[in-house]
């Protein structure tokens, strides 16, 4: 055996998946204990066309941002496989699982009597132009450190997820239900940036290089705005198909 080979080896033997496991635990896991409690009261057609179109969405960003090495990921904590370049094994899964329990989140939300009717477009308005401005500001203001993963961002869920789509699910758009993943995938996301840059899972680049403990302020705007562009982009299936958003809802 070579001593290229050995060291080939001994890289295999140290990769330690550590990406996988906290997607399967943090995602996976719960979509699974949701799925028996919101199976039935989802509308089949809108929910498998919002998923895809998540997908599609967040594996296309996801290869943006690591193609221009806006973030990088620590190699020996992933599986080392790319389904295309750039795009790792696990960022395939991370997409729809992300934006599926954000759905099912908000469809367990819907099946609450006292979350009925808990909508306002001009609330819902004003959210995403609060997040476009704040956001905004501080990406024009830290120009000059190429905030490249913020502004992405903005273009990507702030501007064609939710700003875009806002005329045809503002309102229908339940604030309850929606604010239910952002209020519980948002910690889990801090604390999950927390110990990935703690451990080397990951790392962040081209950012405004303002942080909150460790975590990049850039990554705030994916807590607070990619839940409700995963909510809107199934809302509109739901219009384009003429279903409702969950089945028998006054049941």
């Amino acid at each position: 055996m070579t001593d290229e080979n050995k060291s080939n080896n001994k890289k295999l033997i140290q990769r330690v998946p550590r990406y996988l496991e906290s997607i399967i635990g943090i995602f996976i896991v719960p979509v699974l204990i949701l799925l028996g409690i919101v199976w039935k009261k989802l509308p089949k057609k809108p929910f498998y066309l919002a998923s895809l179109t998540i997908a599609l969405i967040g594996w296309t960003w996801s290869w943006t941002v690591t193609s221009h090495v806006w973030w990088s990921f620590g190699e020996r904590y992933m599986l080392g496989f790319d389904v295309i370049p750039h795009l790792p094994f696990e960022e395939v899964l991370f997409y729809p699982f992300g934006g599926i329990l954000c759905l099912f989140l908000y469809v367990a939300m819907l099946r609450l009597k006292w979350t009925r009717g808990k909508t306002s477009a001009f609330i819902y308005w004003g959210y995403l132009i609060l997040g476009v401005i704040v956001f905004g500001s501080v990406a024009f203001l830290k120009r000059e450190n190429g905030p490249h993963y913020l502004t992405s961002q903005l273009l990507t869920y702030n501007l064609i997820c939710c700003l875009i789509l806002a005329p045809f699910v503002a309102r229908d758009i339940n604030l309850v239900a929606m604010i239910t993943p952002v209020l519980i995938l948002g910690p889990t996301g801090y604390f999950w940036d927390f110990f990935a840059l703690k451990f080397g899972w990951w790392d962040f680049h081209a950012i405004t290089q303002i942080r909150i403990g460790p975590v990049p302020f850039d990554e705030f705007n994916f807590f607070f705005y990619a839940p409700p562009s995963a909510i809107s982009i199934y809302l509109l299936y739901c219009r384009l198909c003429r279903r409702p958003p969950i089945i028998d809802a006054g049941s």
